[in-house]
Protein backbone atom coordinates (compact mmCIF):
# COMPACT_ATOMS: atom_id res chain seq x y z
CA UNK A 1 0.00 0.00 0.00
CA UNK A 2 2.95 2.34 0.63
CA UNK A 3 3.82 2.18 -3.08
CA UNK A 4 0.48 1.38 -4.69
CA UNK A 5 -1.80 3.52 -2.57
CA UNK A 6 -4.28 0.63 -2.69
CA UNK A 7 -4.35 -3.09 -1.75
CA UNK A 8 -3.63 -4.48 -5.24
CA UNK A 9 -1.83 -3.41 -8.46
CA UNK A 10 -4.95 -3.35 -10.65
CA UNK A 11 -6.13 0.04 -11.90
CA UNK A 12 -8.76 1.05 -14.46
CA UNK A 13 -8.81 3.92 -16.94
CA UNK A 14 -11.90 6.18 -16.94
CA UNK A 15 -14.72 5.45 -19.37
CA UNK A 16 -14.33 7.69 -22.40
CA UNK A 17 -16.82 7.54 -25.28
CA UNK A 18 -14.48 9.37 -27.65
CA UNK A 19 -11.62 6.88 -27.16
CA UNK A 20 -13.99 3.96 -27.57
CA UNK A 21 -15.08 5.32 -30.94
CA UNK A 22 -11.66 6.65 -32.03
CA UNK A 23 -8.92 4.27 -30.90
CA UNK A 24 -5.59 6.07 -31.44
CA UNK A 25 -2.31 4.51 -32.47
CA UNK A 26 0.26 4.52 -29.67
CA UNK A 27 4.01 4.62 -30.34
CA UNK A 28 6.58 4.33 -27.56
CA UNK A 29 10.21 4.90 -28.58
CA UNK A 30 12.93 3.87 -26.15
CA UNK A 31 15.94 5.86 -27.30
CA UNK A 32 19.42 4.44 -26.80
CA UNK A 33 21.47 6.64 -24.44
CA UNK A 34 19.07 9.61 -24.39
CA UNK A 35 20.45 10.79 -21.05
CA UNK A 36 19.72 14.09 -19.37
CA UNK A 37 23.40 14.19 -18.41
CA UNK A 38 24.09 15.05 -22.08
CA UNK A 39 20.78 16.78 -22.85
CA UNK A 40 21.63 19.61 -20.40
CA UNK A 41 24.40 20.60 -22.81
CA UNK A 42 21.89 21.53 -25.53
CA UNK A 43 22.23 24.98 -27.10
CA UNK A 44 20.39 25.62 -30.35
CA UNK A 45 23.08 27.83 -31.86
CA UNK A 46 26.36 26.31 -30.68
CA UNK A 47 25.58 22.79 -29.51
CA UNK A 48 22.38 21.54 -31.12
CA UNK A 49 21.46 18.23 -29.48
CA UNK A 50 17.81 18.10 -30.49
CA UNK A 51 17.79 18.67 -34.25
CA UNK A 52 14.24 18.45 -35.59
CA UNK A 53 13.00 17.25 -32.18
CA UNK A 54 13.40 20.82 -30.92
CA UNK A 55 9.97 21.76 -32.29
CA UNK A 56 8.33 18.89 -30.41
CA UNK A 57 10.17 19.75 -27.21
CA UNK A 58 8.82 23.30 -27.41
CA UNK A 59 5.23 22.40 -28.38
CA UNK A 60 4.47 19.13 -26.58
CA UNK A 61 4.76 17.63 -23.11
CA UNK A 62 8.26 17.10 -21.67
CA UNK A 63 9.08 15.83 -18.18
CA UNK A 64 12.69 16.31 -17.14
CA UNK A 65 12.57 15.32 -13.47
CA UNK A 66 12.39 11.76 -14.66
CA UNK A 67 14.54 8.68 -14.05
CA UNK A 68 15.33 5.68 -16.20
CA UNK A 69 14.45 2.50 -14.35
CA UNK A 70 17.99 1.15 -14.74
CA UNK A 71 21.35 1.92 -16.32
CA UNK A 72 21.22 -0.79 -19.01
CA UNK A 73 19.07 -1.38 -22.08
CA UNK A 74 17.60 -4.84 -21.54
CA UNK A 75 17.17 -4.11 -17.83
CA UNK A 76 15.03 -1.06 -18.62
CA UNK A 77 13.03 -2.88 -21.31
CA UNK A 78 11.97 -5.78 -19.09
CA UNK A 79 11.33 -3.51 -16.11
CA UNK A 80 9.07 -1.23 -18.14
CA UNK A 81 7.25 -3.96 -20.05
CA UNK A 82 7.10 -6.76 -17.49
CA UNK A 83 7.78 -5.21 -14.06
CA UNK A 84 10.87 -7.40 -13.91
CA UNK A 85 13.98 -6.49 -11.95
CA UNK A 86 15.68 -9.60 -13.38
CA UNK A 87 17.30 -8.45 -16.65
CA UNK A 88 17.93 -12.00 -17.85
CA UNK A 89 14.27 -13.06 -17.68
CA UNK A 90 13.92 -13.20 -21.47
CA UNK A 91 16.66 -15.82 -21.76
CA UNK A 92 16.55 -17.47 -18.34
CA UNK A 93 14.84 -20.63 -17.10
CA UNK A 94 11.74 -18.41 -16.63
CA UNK A 95 11.65 -17.39 -20.31
CA UNK A 96 8.60 -19.56 -21.07
CA UNK A 97 6.52 -18.14 -18.23
CA UNK A 98 3.60 -16.07 -19.56
CA UNK A 99 3.29 -12.93 -17.46
CA UNK A 100 -0.28 -11.61 -17.05
CA UNK A 101 1.07 -8.16 -16.15
CA UNK A 102 2.70 -7.55 -19.54
CA UNK A 103 2.33 -3.84 -20.26
CA UNK A 104 1.03 -4.41 -23.79
CA UNK A 105 -1.84 -6.75 -22.86
CA UNK A 106 -4.39 -3.95 -22.27
CA UNK A 107 -3.80 -2.92 -25.89
CA UNK A 108 -3.90 -6.49 -27.17
CA UNK A 109 -7.21 -7.08 -25.40
CA UNK A 110 -8.60 -3.81 -26.81
CA UNK A 111 -8.04 -5.07 -30.36
CA UNK A 112 -4.70 -3.42 -31.08
CA UNK A 113 -1.98 -4.89 -33.23
CA UNK A 114 1.06 -4.90 -30.92
CA UNK A 115 4.55 -4.89 -32.43
CA UNK A 116 8.15 -4.43 -31.35
CA UNK A 117 10.65 -2.78 -33.69
CA UNK A 118 14.35 -3.12 -32.91
CA UNK A 119 17.12 -1.52 -34.94
CA UNK A 120 19.42 -4.44 -34.11
CA UNK A 121 19.08 -8.21 -34.33
CA UNK A 122 15.88 -9.61 -32.85
CA UNK A 123 17.68 -12.58 -31.32
CA UNK A 124 19.49 -10.21 -28.96
CA UNK A 125 18.49 -11.36 -25.48
CA UNK A 126 16.11 -13.85 -27.15
CA UNK A 127 13.55 -11.09 -27.76
CA UNK A 128 12.19 -12.60 -30.98
CA UNK A 129 11.08 -15.65 -29.02
CA UNK A 130 10.23 -14.04 -25.70
CA UNK A 131 8.12 -11.03 -26.70
CA UNK A 132 5.43 -13.00 -28.59
CA UNK A 133 4.83 -15.00 -25.40
CA UNK A 134 4.11 -11.73 -23.62
CA UNK A 135 1.49 -10.38 -26.02
CA UNK A 136 3.41 -9.01 -29.00
CA UNK A 137 1.97 -9.94 -32.38
CA UNK A 138 5.26 -9.41 -34.21
CA UNK A 139 8.91 -8.58 -33.64
CA UNK A 140 10.62 -6.68 -36.44
CA UNK A 141 14.38 -6.14 -36.48
CA UNK A 142 17.23 -4.95 -38.69
CA UNK A 143 16.46 -7.62 -41.28
CA UNK A 144 12.85 -6.48 -41.62
CA UNK A 145 13.96 -2.85 -41.89
CA UNK A 146 16.61 -3.58 -44.53
CA UNK A 147 14.10 -5.59 -46.56
CA UNK A 148 11.72 -2.61 -46.55
CA UNK A 149 14.45 0.01 -47.01
CA UNK A 150 17.52 -1.54 -48.73
CA UNK A 151 19.45 1.72 -48.35
CA UNK A 152 19.64 1.03 -44.61
CA UNK A 153 22.15 -1.75 -45.24
CA UNK A 154 24.61 0.68 -46.82
CA UNK A 155 24.76 2.64 -43.56
CA UNK A 156 24.67 -0.37 -41.23
CA UNK A 157 26.53 0.34 -37.99
CA UNK A 158 28.04 -1.65 -35.14
CA UNK A 159 24.71 -2.28 -33.43
CA UNK A 160 22.31 -2.28 -36.38
CA UNK A 161 20.56 0.00 -38.83
CA UNK A 162 20.51 3.81 -38.39
CA UNK A 163 17.62 5.17 -36.35
CA UNK A 164 16.09 7.10 -39.25
CA UNK A 165 15.24 3.80 -40.98
CA UNK A 166 13.81 2.31 -37.80
CA UNK A 167 11.39 5.22 -37.61
CA UNK A 168 10.63 5.03 -41.34
CA UNK A 169 9.69 1.39 -40.82
CA UNK A 170 7.37 2.35 -37.96
CA UNK A 171 5.71 4.92 -40.21
CA UNK A 172 5.31 2.29 -42.94
CA UNK A 173 3.48 -0.01 -40.52
CA UNK A 174 1.20 2.81 -39.40
CA UNK A 175 0.42 3.77 -42.99
CA UNK A 176 -0.48 0.23 -43.96
CA UNK A 177 -2.44 -0.88 -40.89
CA UNK A 178 -6.22 -1.10 -40.86
CA UNK A 179 -6.37 -1.57 -37.08
CA UNK A 180 -5.07 0.54 -34.19
CA UNK A 181 -1.42 -0.16 -33.46
CA UNK A 182 0.71 -0.17 -30.34
CA UNK A 183 4.34 0.05 -31.48
CA UNK A 184 7.29 -0.23 -29.10
CA UNK A 185 10.58 0.89 -30.65
CA UNK A 186 14.14 0.36 -29.44
CA UNK A 187 16.78 2.41 -31.27
CA UNK A 188 20.50 1.59 -31.49
CA UNK A 189 22.53 4.37 -33.13
CA UNK A 190 23.36 6.48 -30.07
CA UNK A 191 25.80 3.94 -28.66
CA UNK A 192 29.57 3.67 -28.58
CA UNK A 193 31.36 3.58 -30.97
CA UNK A 194 29.64 6.87 -31.80
CA UNK A 195 29.17 7.29 -35.53
CA UNK A 196 26.49 9.02 -37.59
CA UNK A 197 25.53 7.68 -41.01
CA UNK A 198 27.50 9.20 -43.87
CA UNK A 199 24.29 10.56 -45.38
CA UNK A 200 23.62 12.81 -42.39
CA UNK A 201 25.12 16.28 -42.08
CA UNK A 202 25.30 17.21 -38.37
CA UNK A 203 24.30 20.63 -37.14
CA UNK A 204 26.91 22.49 -35.03
CA UNK A 205 28.08 20.86 -31.80
CA UNK A 206 30.66 22.05 -29.31
CA UNK A 207 32.03 19.88 -26.49
CA UNK A 208 32.06 21.82 -23.21
CA UNK A 209 34.67 21.69 -20.48
CA UNK A 210 32.09 19.97 -18.28
CA UNK A 211 31.47 17.22 -20.82
CA UNK A 212 35.15 16.63 -21.50
CA UNK A 213 35.87 16.38 -17.78
CA UNK A 214 32.97 14.00 -17.13
CA UNK A 215 34.03 11.79 -20.04
CA UNK A 216 37.50 11.29 -18.60
CA UNK A 217 39.32 8.71 -20.71
CA UNK A 218 36.56 8.95 -23.32
CA UNK A 219 37.16 12.68 -23.91
CA UNK A 220 38.40 12.08 -27.47
CA UNK A 221 34.91 10.82 -28.32
CA UNK A 222 33.15 14.00 -27.18
CA UNK A 223 32.36 15.48 -30.60
CA UNK A 224 31.29 12.14 -32.09
CA UNK A 225 29.12 11.52 -29.04
CA UNK A 226 27.34 14.86 -29.45
CA UNK A 227 26.79 14.42 -33.17
CA UNK A 228 25.37 10.93 -32.67
CA UNK A 229 23.14 12.15 -29.84
CA UNK A 230 21.85 14.87 -32.17
CA UNK A 231 21.30 12.41 -35.04
CA UNK A 232 19.19 10.07 -32.90
CA UNK A 233 16.99 12.92 -31.67
CA UNK A 234 16.70 14.31 -35.18
CA UNK A 235 15.49 10.91 -36.40
CA UNK A 236 12.80 10.88 -33.72
CA UNK A 237 11.94 14.50 -34.50
CA UNK A 238 11.49 13.76 -38.21
CA UNK A 239 9.13 10.92 -37.32
CA UNK A 240 7.11 13.14 -34.97
CA UNK A 241 6.85 15.99 -37.47
CA UNK A 242 5.90 13.55 -40.21
CA UNK A 243 2.99 12.27 -38.13
CA UNK A 244 1.91 15.80 -37.29
CA UNK A 245 2.14 17.17 -40.84
CA UNK A 246 0.83 14.21 -42.84
CA UNK A 247 -2.00 12.90 -40.74
CA UNK A 248 -2.61 9.20 -40.49
CA UNK A 249 -6.12 7.74 -40.82
CA UNK A 250 -6.28 7.64 -37.02
CA UNK A 251 -4.83 9.89 -34.33
CA UNK A 252 -1.37 8.83 -33.13
CA UNK A 253 0.16 9.36 -29.69
CA UNK A 254 3.96 9.36 -29.58
CA UNK A 255 6.01 8.87 -26.42
CA UNK A 256 9.78 8.71 -26.10
CA UNK A 257 12.34 8.34 -23.35
CA UNK A 258 15.92 7.23 -22.90
CA UNK A 259 16.66 3.62 -22.03
CA UNK A 260 19.29 4.86 -19.59
CA UNK A 261 21.74 7.68 -18.91
CA UNK A 262 24.67 8.29 -21.21
CA UNK A 263 26.87 5.77 -19.47
CA UNK A 264 30.30 7.14 -20.26
CA UNK A 265 29.94 10.22 -18.06
CA UNK A 266 31.11 10.32 -14.45
CA UNK A 267 28.26 10.11 -11.90
CA UNK A 268 29.93 11.45 -8.76
CA UNK A 269 29.06 15.16 -8.91
CA UNK A 270 26.87 16.08 -5.95
CA UNK A 271 25.07 18.74 -7.99
CA UNK A 272 24.20 16.15 -10.65
CA UNK A 273 23.08 13.33 -8.40
CA UNK A 274 19.66 13.18 -10.08
CA UNK A 275 20.77 14.30 -13.54
CA UNK A 276 23.32 11.49 -13.80
CA UNK A 277 20.52 8.87 -13.82
CA UNK A 278 17.84 10.93 -15.55
CA UNK A 279 16.26 10.73 -18.97
CA UNK A 280 13.57 12.97 -20.46
CA UNK A 281 10.02 11.75 -21.07
CA UNK A 282 8.60 13.33 -24.24
CA UNK A 283 4.94 13.00 -25.15
CA UNK A 284 2.95 14.15 -28.18
CA UNK A 285 -0.83 14.00 -27.77
CA UNK A 286 -3.01 15.07 -30.72
CA UNK A 287 -5.23 18.07 -30.09
CA UNK A 288 -8.44 16.14 -30.72
CA UNK A 289 -7.59 13.69 -27.94
CA UNK A 290 -6.70 16.51 -25.56
CA UNK A 291 -10.17 17.97 -26.12
CA UNK A 292 -11.79 14.81 -24.79
CA UNK A 293 -9.61 14.06 -21.75
CA UNK A 294 -9.08 15.96 -18.51
CA UNK A 295 -5.39 16.81 -18.56
CA UNK A 296 -3.16 18.86 -16.32
CA UNK A 297 0.41 19.37 -17.48
CA UNK A 298 2.90 20.25 -14.76
CA UNK A 299 6.43 19.94 -16.14
CA UNK A 300 7.75 19.76 -12.57
CA UNK A 301 6.00 16.47 -11.89
CA UNK A 302 8.42 13.75 -10.86
CA UNK A 303 8.42 10.30 -12.42
CA UNK A 304 10.30 7.44 -14.03
CA UNK A 305 9.83 4.62 -16.54
CA UNK A 306 7.15 3.02 -14.36
CA UNK A 307 4.85 5.96 -15.20
CA UNK A 308 5.03 5.75 -19.00
CA UNK A 309 2.45 3.06 -19.68
CA UNK A 310 -0.07 4.27 -17.07
CA UNK A 311 0.11 7.68 -18.75
CA UNK A 312 -0.41 6.13 -22.18
CA UNK A 313 -3.30 3.93 -21.02
CA UNK A 314 -5.16 6.94 -19.68
CA UNK A 315 -4.69 8.80 -22.96
CA UNK A 316 -5.78 5.98 -25.24
CA UNK A 317 -7.96 3.34 -23.55
CA UNK A 318 -11.50 3.63 -22.17
CA UNK A 319 -12.66 1.76 -19.08
CA UNK A 320 -9.72 -0.64 -19.30
CA UNK A 321 -8.07 -2.47 -16.39
CA UNK A 322 -4.28 -2.54 -16.25
CA UNK A 323 -1.55 -3.68 -13.88
CA UNK A 324 1.05 -1.28 -12.55
CA UNK A 325 3.41 -1.20 -9.59
CA UNK A 326 2.63 2.33 -8.48
CA UNK A 327 2.93 3.92 -11.90
CA UNK A 328 1.16 7.27 -12.33
CA UNK A 329 -0.64 9.05 -15.11
CA UNK A 330 1.63 12.08 -15.30
CA UNK A 331 -1.08 14.12 -17.01
CA UNK A 332 -3.68 13.30 -14.36
CA UNK A 333 -5.99 16.13 -13.37
CA UNK A 334 -5.91 14.68 -9.84
CA UNK A 335 -2.97 14.78 -7.39
CA UNK A 336 -0.60 11.80 -7.72
CA UNK A 337 2.01 10.16 -5.50
CA UNK A 338 5.03 11.49 -7.36
CA UNK A 339 8.24 9.53 -7.22
CA UNK A 340 10.80 8.26 -9.69
CA UNK A 341 12.71 5.01 -9.33
CA UNK A 342 16.12 3.91 -10.54
CA UNK A 343 18.00 0.88 -9.27
CA UNK A 344 20.62 3.15 -7.70
CA UNK A 345 18.52 6.11 -6.48
CA UNK A 346 15.06 7.58 -6.37
CA UNK A 347 13.50 11.02 -6.45
CA UNK A 348 10.37 12.84 -5.30
CA UNK A 349 9.22 16.45 -5.20
CA UNK A 350 11.48 17.10 -2.21
CA UNK A 351 14.73 15.80 -3.63
CA UNK A 352 16.83 12.76 -4.52
CA UNK A 353 17.87 9.83 -2.35
CA UNK A 354 20.55 7.18 -2.36
CA UNK A 355 18.72 3.87 -2.33
CA UNK A 356 19.27 2.25 1.03
CA UNK A 357 20.53 5.44 2.68
CA UNK A 358 17.41 7.36 3.58
CA UNK A 359 19.24 9.39 6.24
CA UNK A 360 20.38 11.92 3.65
CA UNK A 361 18.61 13.75 0.87
CA UNK A 362 19.85 15.80 -2.05
CA UNK A 363 17.40 18.68 -2.29
CA UNK A 364 16.51 20.36 -5.57
CA UNK A 365 18.13 23.59 -6.63
CA UNK A 366 16.01 26.30 -8.23
CA UNK A 367 16.17 24.75 -11.71
CA UNK A 368 14.54 21.57 -10.41
CA UNK A 369 17.27 19.40 -11.94
CA UNK A 370 20.50 20.07 -10.07
CA UNK A 371 20.84 19.13 -6.42
CA UNK A 372 22.64 19.95 -3.19
CA UNK A 373 22.89 17.70 -0.17
CA UNK A 374 20.83 18.07 2.96
CA UNK A 375 21.26 15.67 5.89
CA UNK A 376 18.67 13.95 8.07
CA UNK A 377 15.84 13.24 5.66
CA UNK A 378 12.67 11.89 7.31
CA UNK A 379 12.76 8.11 7.66
CA UNK A 380 9.44 7.76 5.86
CA UNK A 381 11.31 8.61 2.69
CA UNK A 382 12.43 5.04 1.95
CA UNK A 383 10.01 4.53 -0.93
CA UNK A 384 12.74 3.35 -3.26
CA UNK A 385 13.42 0.34 -1.06
CA UNK A 386 9.72 -0.43 -0.76
CA UNK A 387 9.39 -0.31 -4.53
CA UNK A 388 12.29 -2.74 -4.96
CA UNK A 389 10.69 -5.17 -2.50
CA UNK A 390 7.38 -4.93 -4.32
CA UNK A 391 9.09 -5.76 -7.63
CA UNK A 392 10.75 -8.80 -6.05
CA UNK A 393 7.55 -10.18 -4.56
CA UNK A 394 5.41 -9.47 -7.60
CA UNK A 395 7.78 -11.07 -10.11
CA UNK A 396 8.25 -14.18 -7.98
CA UNK A 397 4.49 -14.52 -7.62
CA UNK A 398 3.91 -14.12 -11.35
CA UNK A 399 6.56 -16.59 -12.46
CA UNK A 400 5.52 -19.16 -9.86
CA UNK A 401 1.84 -18.97 -10.79
CA UNK A 402 2.09 -18.37 -14.52
CA UNK A 403 1.20 -20.54 -17.47
CA UNK A 404 4.11 -21.90 -19.48
CA UNK A 405 4.26 -21.45 -23.23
Amino acid sequence: IKVLGQPDPIYTTPKNDYLEAHQPNVVMALMEGMGTNVMVEDDEKENDLLGSLRKGFSEDFVFKRFLAGTSATIDSIVMMLFHSNVPTISHSNAQRAVLPSSAVLPYKEAGYEVVFIYGGNGMWRNLSNYLPRQGFDAVYDENSIIEAFPKAEKHYGTWGVPDEFTFKFARKLLDESDSPMMIYIMTVTNHSPFEVPGSYKPKPVKPSERLIKLLGSHETEARDLLETFQYANNSLGDFVEGVKNKKLPRETIIAASGDHRMRYLDMTRESEFAISASVPFYLYVPEEIKKHIDIIYDFNRVGSHKDIFPTLYNLSLSDTPYISLGGNNLLSSEPINEFGYNTTRWIDSNGAYIKGKSSSRYIWKEDGLHTKIKQNAPKKEALGLEYQKLQDYFLRYQVTNSEVN
